[in-house]
């Protein structure tokens, strides 16, 4: 079908065009319904804060996933879905919500994200352990831990990547204020946290 010729194929290496489209192609409706849905919804959260992180992101895991797969999973002959690129979305939201959960003090919201977390890493567990998806279960297919860990690795790295380079430009910005400041007022700078 449609859908074969846009997979990811072990057998057709030459044919790098696959290694993007085969985040779209999908085995069964159950696997497009949940991949999909995922992948709009954190798409949708994450792109008022910040289009062009969510682009990158996008853009190196639709990349990284399909290599990871190529070069760590020789006997995987196929490989279809959005799966991993919602393993990084979902991670790189993540991480600004426990982020942004320190930063203020919420215990509660901190305590949410950190389940989250857990119940992220305990489906990545299952999916090794039993071979078989959490959500979209279907005869059709098998998850590929592989791809969700570097999914979520690129995420996480990607918010990491992007708190640090906005520490040190409010740094930066600070250092070059200060001495045109008087002491009260430099000690109330602050940098925005909102990059």
């Amino acid at each position: 079908g449609l859908a074969a010729a846009f997979e990811y194929d072990r057998e057709r290496p030459w044919q790098l065009w696959r290694w993007l489209t085969c985040h779209f192609a999908h085995f069964d409706g159950g696997q497009l319904f949940w991949s999909g849905g995922v992948f709009v919804a954190f798409a949708a959260w994450l792109e008022p804060h910040g289009r062009a992180r969510l682009l990158a992101v996008l853009g190196v895991a639709a990349i990284a996933i399909p290599a990871a797969v190529a070069a760590f999973a020789p006997g995987l002959a196929t490989y279809r879905g959005l799966s991993g690129l919602d393993s990084a979305l979902f991670v790189l939201a993540l991480a600004g919500v426990l982020r942004d959960a320190l930063v203020s003090g919420r215990r509660g919201a901190l305590a949410t994200a950190a389940l989250f977390g857990l119940a992220f890493l305990a489906k990545l567990a299952w999916e090794v352990a039993f071979g078989a998806a959490v959500f979209a279960r279907s005869g059709a297919f098998v998850p590929v831990p592989l791809a969700h860990a570097v999914g979520a690795a690129i995420g996480l790295v990607a918010e990491l990547t992007t708190r640090l380079q906005s520490t040190v430009s409010c740094r930066r910005r600070n250092a070059a204020v200060r001495p045109q400041r008087s002491n009260q007022s430099a000690a109330r700078m602050r940098c925005s946290d909102s990059g």
